[in-house]
């Protein structure tokens, strides 16, 4: 049980905050939230089950205390990296003009998001993080928490996503996700060591 919850609590914290929630709020203006569900659901399935896959296989090719340092190692780097983005311009708005532009080319609403999500998410910081947790913690109750936390996340988006925002500040929440990350990463690490 404690598998799910750190990885719930991990994907969630990574997803505050990310191109995701912002396609999530975007596409939920434009079609019905169960729509944007059913489409966010499918895809969050498929992306994490490739992420806790690779991570699994790494378990069992790689020492468990290397693998440990490792993921620290991971989460530490997606912390540094995020934090190194809150110095670029926010190109969100470019981003979601495309996402946009994407869905509305697909003849199937709902695989036109699916896709959509799929595409933002590919090799994004949830996936390496499903990944380095499943290959510390196995396969299964990673993947039901990684799935759980960024339905929890991406579903706060389309509810509550313009109210968050606008009370704190996409730059705030970024912030924290960072934190969350880097703290993560040094626990890792020292429980490895």
């Amino acid at each position: 049980m404690w598998s799910v919850l750190v990885a719930l609590g991990v994907v969630f914290l990574a997803e505050l905050g990310d191109k995701s929630q912002l396609v999530a709020l975007t596409l939920a203006t434009r079609y019905s939230v169960r729509t944007v569900m059913i489409a966010l659901i499918a895809a969050t399935i498929a992306l994490h089950g490739l992420a806790v896959t690779v991570g699994v296989g790494l378990a069992r090719a790689v020492p468990h205390r290397v693998l440990g340092i490792a993921s620290g190692a991971v989460f530490i780097a997606i912390g540094l990296w995020e934090l190194w983005k809150l110095r670029l311009p926010d190109d969100d708005a470019a981003e979601l003009e495309a996402v946009e532009e994407s869905v509305a080319s697909h003849r199937s609403v709902v695989v036109g998001i699916a896709l959509t999500f799929a595409l933002s998410e590919l090799g994004d910081k949830t996936q390496l993080a499903a990944a380095a947790l499943a290959a510390r913690n196995g396969a299964l109750l990673t993947f039901v928490g990684a799935v759980a936390g960024m339905l929890v996340a991406d579903g706060l988006a389309i509810a509550l996503g313009a109210t968050i925002q606008r009370r704190f500040g996409l730059r705030t929440v970024r912030i924290i996700a960072v934190v969350g990350f880097l703290l993560s990463g040094a626990l890792i690490v020292a429980g490895s060591v």
